[in-house]
């Protein structure tokens, strides 16, 4: 398991690329950046800048159980959502933009509805 990913960057192109099979496409949420090192039935988590942020988002530690035995490494946005969807507007204390807005069995079925 790595300690550490380093994150790969969007780059700003002069065009916008075809809409057909070879390209994947993501929706802006406006939410933070994390990875998640789940192994042995923990999470660590931290944010692009490498910061540990796993004691900041103890709502998401139950992410590792549902990887039992595999050792995973997870990019992707930490984002707090309404019934209206992403909450606006983004806050940079993931913990604080999540009170009230769901649980990770929330989170962990938004994950497998858009995961091929």
């Amino acid at each position: 398991m790595p300690r550490a990913v380093e994150p790969m960057a969007a780059t700003l192109a002069a065009t916008v690329a075809p809409d057909d099979e070879r390209w994947g496409f993501e929706t802006k949420w406006d939410g933070l950046r994390a990875f998640g090192y789940a192994d042995d039935g923990g999470l660590r988590l931290t944010r692009r800048t490498l910061r540990d942020v796993t004691a900041q988002s103890s709502e998401l530690h139950a992410l590792a159980d549902t990887l039992p035995g595999r050792r995973v490494v997870l990019d992707g946005e930490i984002v707090a959502l309404d019934d209206k969807g992403p909450a606006q507007p983004p806050t940079p204390d993931p913990a604080s933009a999540r009170r009230g807005a769901g649980d990770s069995c929330g989170v962990r079925h938004s994950i497998g509805r858009r995961s091929p």
